[in-house]
């Protein structure tokens, strides 16, 4: 199947303003095996209560072992709002994490499978 220009830019026309926030190790990243599970487990508490709330759509962790730890796409467009609630992470408060925000666009109804 061939896809023409006219084709892309339709679809381009449908794009939709979304956030990601990128969360890397921050200053006093916990590397104890035990308090880092505690960690995790306020920061997943804090994520999928987003995710519920319908604010976090998609949730990306790694295994690496690398700088970046978590990739978050937020269903807002709101760059403040996205910061108040990355901000509110209890991972992010304890400095086990720290974020950056970048404003993308999606096309909407494009998902991981």
């Amino acid at each position: 199947m061939v896809v023409s220009q006219e084709q892309i830019q339709k679809e381009l026309g449908k794009g939709k303003p979304y956030i990601i926030a990128i969360l890397k190790k921050g200053k006093k990243f916990v590397l104890d095996k035990a308090q880092a599970e505690s960690m995790r487990a306020k920061h997943f508490e804090h994520l999928f209560q987003l995710r519920a709330e319908g604010k976090v759509s998609v949730i990306f962790g790694t295994r690496e072992n690398g700088e970046v730890r978590s990739i978050e796409l937020f269903q807002l467009s709101d760059r403040s709002e996205v910061e108040r609630l990355v901000s509110e992470d209890p991972a992010v408060q304890a400095e086990h994490f720290a974020f950056e925000l970048l404003q993308m666009t999606g096309l909407p109804g494009d998902m991981v499978k």
